[in-house]
């Protein structure tokens, strides 16, 4: 009986095993399958998002090129031309890789016939036929082409968008079913060794280890592993749940999830775990959601969620994304700043040219008519005022969009912001308490002063205004390190020492979506007409281009700090006192000859006119072309004054580097209203520039072209 008894019990283990190890064996075939199909679908993938990128292309090198023609057209300039030259022959590329991908027969006529009239346009404009070419442009043919190239883009990327979606969704599905499957695997290793290690007892140590490994898995894992049932009750947790929230493990088991996930979320989680038909069952889900951590802060949890064969039980994994979309959200952010900086940089060119010859020839009209009544000269000096006040934006645009030449000097931060004490209690008033805190033992930086003693103003003048019945300002200075762990979450932070100076105040204070903008130009919470909107922005970008870093730190009710962070200078350089400026008079030309090189005709004869008023013999040149000659020449030339950015092959470094060539001892001056790294580098002046900075007035031209005369 008892031998009968053993071979059923044998026959039956034997049965058990084989049915055990053919369970194993098909859960390691679905996982591997799922790897297969994450491959294949990464491949596929990409084709697609390549196909995504032609698409794009497309529709931009057209565009770059309409854009190009239409400018040429109307300005009649070559160098409106440079877009149409780049993109032009990128369009047929594009088409040949599209054409390999998807047919292309509805669009391509459109392309190549919108593009054979931007070249005939082109070609009739160069002819000195562009009446013609405008004529061509209004039939709107190119309009319709345009819009037809823009629709089948559009369905096609709408196409594109829908197989990728498809795909991703199965990929997560597979990646979901992956480590289940791979969890099962463990399982079902882990019992299958229990039950051959109940018959031999020799393996006992052996499960034992398996058993240890897997609790190690489950505990060391980083991301939450959970079973939730329908309602959000958390039914097992690993110790990963009290690292994202900071809750304690006993708070997770018999809670519901939905207790801690943030309002505006709560309808996604709770869609997540909702009941549905079989085939919704059986598809993993996915949702991201803000869940409240144990000290009042929040955690981005993006789930993983399958459901299991138990009725309304499943299986989520969750993983803290916080850091990883703070990163996110700060590269859009530099993104957005940098965009902005370079179209802001673009215009204060533009007006800086303008500014020059406005505020130059006001300063000389209201010199040559010294007689004028007073309600004349009144109205010119209100053009002057406007002027100068123009000259001040345009400065505070290029401060943003980190193009303003930098003179930085060895500065020590507690003896600038003493040194301001009597301008801030005169800017604060009455009502507003100033305290300076200064640490003793405190690093110097290298940094423009004057620009550093603007931003801390600005700061100053925004805290009053921002405390309107009185208040606290603090300025404090401090050393400080930011850490990688810090750089790592901001953007063009680097870590290493700082100086910091932090301005506090107890005013109105702002709430987050606010403090998210405060540093984009012409961005203000102040009423119309109280405020242009570009001081911060100007704070931001002269930090930024100190190779510095600021933070702003707000709440509603409870004062703003700005913390303003420049880099600690480690060599030890002499500071420098710059002599006093001589004033200029008429008549401070000794017979001298000035070679100037402007390609703004308005700023070429405004300077000349100055120049001569003040006794100087002038010789004018439009660009390097026409300058050439006459420095090669035996012509006496005293002084080189000249735009950085001028039109044709040479920019005026170039130049100035051919004049120095031919006359060593000869100063040169360079002005502009843009810098594009011929003169400035990493923000700050090269060494020996001598510069005036665009807009210039007549005595401050004079005045300089005098003193690097008697330098000679």
């Amino acid at each position: 009986m008892r031998r009968a008894i053993t071979k059923v019990q044998s026959r039956n283990a034997r049965v058990f095993l084989a049915g055990a190890f053919g369970l194993l064996l098909a859960l390691i075939l679905l996982a591997a399958w799922c790897a297969r199909a994450a491959r294949v679908g990464g491949v596929v993938e990409t084709q697609l998002a390549q196909e995504q990128i032609q698409l794009t292309n497309l529709v931009y090198y057209v565009q770059q090129a309409e854009t190009a023609q239409r400018g040429y057209l109307l300005m009649g300039e070559d160098r409106y031309l440079a877009p149409y030259q780049i993109s032009a022959p990128q369009v047929p590329a594009v088409l040949a890789e599209l054409g390999a991908v998807t047919d292309i027969s509805a669009v391509r006529p459109q392309v190549e016939a919108k593009m054979q009239e931007l070249a005939e346009t082109i070609a009739l404009a160069k002819a000195g036929k562009r009446d013609e070419a405008l004529a061509l442009v209004r039939t709107d043919a190119g309009l319709h082409r345009m819009t037809l190239t823009r629709d089948w883009v559009a369905a096609q990327q709408a196409d594109v968008e829908g197989r990728l979606a498809a795909i991703r969704g199965d990929d997560v599905r597979n990646a979901v079913l992956f480590e289940v499957t791979a969890l099962l695997c463990i399982v079902a290793a882990v019992g299958l060794a229990w039950v051959v290690i109940s018959g031999y007892g020799a393996q006992t140590r052996r499960l034992l280890d398996l058993n240890d490994e897997l609790n190690r898995i489950f505990t060391l894992s980083a991301d939450i592993l959970a079973v939730v049932d329908e309602e959000g009750l958390l039914l097992s947790l690993n110790p990963a749940w009290t690292q994202v929230t900071g809750r304690r493990a006993g708070f997770g088991t018999g809670t519901s999830l939905f207790n801690i996930v943030h309002a505006d979320d709560l309808a996604d989680m709770r869609a997540a775990f909702a009941p549905g038909h079989e085939a919704a069952d059986a598809a993993p889900r996915h949702v991201e959601v803000r869940l409240r951590k144990a000290d009042a802060g929040e955690a981005r949890v993006a789930w993983r969620i399958v459901k299991l064969p138990e009725a309304g039980t499943f299986y989520a994994i969750g993983r803290d994304v916080t850091l990883e979309r703070a990163r996110e959200e700060q590269l859009r952010q530099s993104q957005k700043m940098d965009v902005v900086g370079q179209l802001t940089g673009g215009i204060a060119h533009d007006f800086n040219n303008l500014l020059t010859v406005i505020v130059g020839s006001l300063e000389l009209l209201q010199r040559d008519f010294a007689s004028l009544d007073h309600k004349a000269a009144r109205r010119v000096e209100a053009a002057l005022e406007g002027g100068r006040r123009a000259t001040a934006l345009t400065h505070r645009l290029l401060a943003f969009a980190r193009r303003q030449p930098l003179a930085p000097k060895t500065l020590e931060a507690n003896r600038l912001v003493t040194g301001m004490s009597e301008i801030l209690h005169r800017v604060l008033g009455e009502q507003v308490i100033l305290q300076l805190l200064c640490s003793a033992g405190l690093w110097r930086v290298k940094a423009d002063g004057h620009q550093l003693e603007n931003a801390i103003l600005n700061l100053a003048v925004n805290a009053r205004d921002a405390m309107a019945g009185g208040g606290h300002l603090t300025i404090e200075t401090q050393n400080a390190i930011l850490d990688e762990d810090y750089a790592a979450t901001e953007a063009e932070v680097r870590p290493g020492q700082y100086v910091m100076i932090a301005v506090t105040d107890t005013g109105a204070g702002m709430g987050p979506e606010v403090v998210a903008q405060v540093f984009e130009p012409f961005f203000t919470t102040k009423p119309v007409g109280h405020g242009t909107g570009l001081g911060l922005a100007q704070v931001y970008g002269f930090i930024k281009q100190s190779q510095g870093h600021v933070k702003i730190y707000s709440e509603p009710g409870e004062g703003t700090t700005v913390k303003l962070y420049l880099p600690r200078l480690l060599a030890v350089e002499a500071q420098e006192v710059p002599p006093p400026l001589e004033p200029a008079r008429h008549g401070d030309g000794r017979n001298e000859t000035i070679l100037v090189v402007e390609d703004e005709p308005a700023v070429r004869e405004f300077a000349a006119e100055v120049l001569r008023e003040y006794g100087y013999n002038v010789i004018l040149a439009e660009n390097a072309i026409e300058a050439l000659p006459i420095i090669v020449s035996e012509q006496r030339i005293d002084l080189l004054f000249t735009d950085v950015v001028l039109t044709g092959p040479m920019n005026g470094r170039q130049l100035a580097d051919e004049f120095t060539a031919r006359r060593a001892q000869t100063p040169v001056l360079f002005t502009t209203g843009y810098t594009r790294n011929a003169i400035i580098h990493n923000g700050r002046l090269d060494e020996g520039i001598a510069f005036l900075g665009k807009p210039f007035s007549a005595v401050a031209l004079a005045r300089q072209v005098r003193k690097m005369l008697d330098e000679v």
